[in-house]
């Protein structure tokens, strides 16, 4: 790994991946029985807290694992989580710090006191007050800093009271965890090479079990993903024996003293990483090397197309617990049918790859040997064609699945058709074909 960078949040960095790492670093927290905020604010939300303050990102290999926010004071009539709002608050010359954040994964290591060194170098330097129109831009800030009480003891800092110098490094790179520090390990990695990117899940200790931070982390994956205009196809797999096993037996512990509505934000974080992956514009090929158990069908089922090793076993288990595949829901009935929907969810047997793929759930069985051959395979089919023209071709499948054949159907799809034949791609590929030449898109 890289060594972590401390830098300002610019226009160009994603709100959507900033959000997932905020309820990344306050969902363990809140698990614990602190009570953030944080934890399930919609991206709305984050973009006003940092209207008119000026934003921090830890970045490490182009992922954003740590974030805070300094601003001046607030107006007094300005609404507050506490209302009113603490005197401190409201006072000229005080610089807030907030949004503070640090991913699981990083903690232990004195990046949040990092981060709050860069956020109090600020707002220590000399200049006006904060414009609140100036979103994130790097300004000079009042001169009192305040801390988060919750990193205060006695007005010390929880890490100790010595000034630390803004350390970009924070000597993460080739270093092994230390005593109450998480290993240096994300649940997921994210790699790219050429068009395609590689999504993996990486928490094989847990058969990569879902819990928040793996929640979060897919979510700004594949929003991310999707927003890159070079990405042709997106290849999701996971190490270890089982591609995964649904939810992390600790989490559903954290679970268990959920209220209603503690439980109702839980599962939509769920379903909101379900529809990112599903309604990613790039086909998401999934590699599926083991097990297949709960949530992780609905992993599955999200994907565009499947290869499954002969070995791996799917089941639909959550009534066996006393509960249902409810988020997952939508996805699976769509790809597996009613009617074999009708019998998996209610008996929560274990089915084979090979009746998967009779299902419709799964569309390649191989050898585990010939697994990566036949991912290859199917990506390169993918890549070698017109990538505006795939993703059309993805998107046309969502929307006329369940459509009525209507009047306003028909002019839609000639509409669509139209359009692609009268763009650059749809010239080039249809000259290249009558010319018997490469289109533009394969060089």
């Amino acid at each position: 790994m890289n060594a972590i960078r401390i830098r300002p949040l610019t226009d160009d960095d994603c709100l959507q991946t900033l959000t997932a790492l905020l309820h990344a670093s306050y969902a363990s927290l809140a698990a614990q029985g602190w009570n953030f905020t944080a934890v399930d604010q919609p991206v709305d939300v984050t973009r006003e807290r940092l209207a008119g303050a000026q934003a921090f990102v830890a970045e490490q290999d182009g992922r954003l694992v740590g974030t805070i926010a300094v601003r001046g004071p607030k107006p007094a009539g300005e609404a507050y989580i506490a209302d009113p709002p603490p005197p401190l608050y409201t006072t000229a010359g005080t610089a807030i710090l907030s949004q503070l954040g640090v991913h699981p994964d990083w903690r232990g290591q004195r990046l949040a006191e990092t981060l709050i060194d860069a956020a109090e170098a600020l707002g220590r330097r000399p200049g006006p007050s904060p414009d609140r129109a100036g979103h994130r831009r790097a300004r000079g800030r009042p001169a009192r800093p305040l801390r988060p009480p919750w990193l205060c003891r006695g007005g010390r800092r929880a890490m100790g009271g010595q000034d630390l110098p803004l350390r970009a490094d924070v000597q993460a790179a080739g270093r092994g965890p230390t005593r109450g520090e998480l290993p240096m390990t994300p649940c997921l990695t994210v790699t790219t090479q050429g068009h395609v990117a590689h999504v993996t899940l990486n928490r094989p200790e847990v058969r990569n079990a879902f819990n928040e931070v793996l929640i979060g982390e897919l979510t700004a994956a594949f929003t991310q993903l999707g927003q890159r205009s070079d990405l042709r196809a997106i290849v999701l797999a996971a190490e270890g024996k089982a591609f995964c096993a649904g939810a992390d037996l600790n989490w559903m512990k954290a679970m268990a003293g959920y209220s209603w509505e503690e439980n109702h934000a839980d599962a939509t974080r769920l379903a909101d990483m379900l529809w990112a992956i599903y309604s990613c514009p790039v086909p998401v090929v999934a590699r599926v090397q083991g097990d297949v158990y709960a949530g992780g069908v609905g992993l599955v089922a999200c994907a565009d197309i499947v290869v499954a090793v002969d070995a791996a076993g799917f089941c639909l288990s959550e009534a066996k617990l006393g509960l249902l595949p409810a988020t997952i829901g939508p996805y699976v009935v769509k790809a597996l049918g009613e009617q074999a929907s009708r019998r998996y969810f209610v008996t929560a047997e274990r089915f084979s790859a090979d009746e998967a793929r009779r299902l419709g759930l799964v569309h390649e069985v191989v050898a585990a040997d010939a697994l990566d051959a036949k991912v290859d395979e199917l990506v390169a089919a993918i890549t070698a064609n017109g990538p505006a023209a795939v993703r059309a071709c993805k998107r046309l499948v969502k929307d006329v699945a369940s459509r009525e054949l209507t009047p306003a159907l028909r002019d839609d799809t000639a509409r669509r058709i139209a359009d692609i034949r009268a763009s650059a791609e749809g010239r080039d590929g249809v000259q290249s074909f009558l010319n018997k030449s490469k289109p533009s898109w394969l060089g």
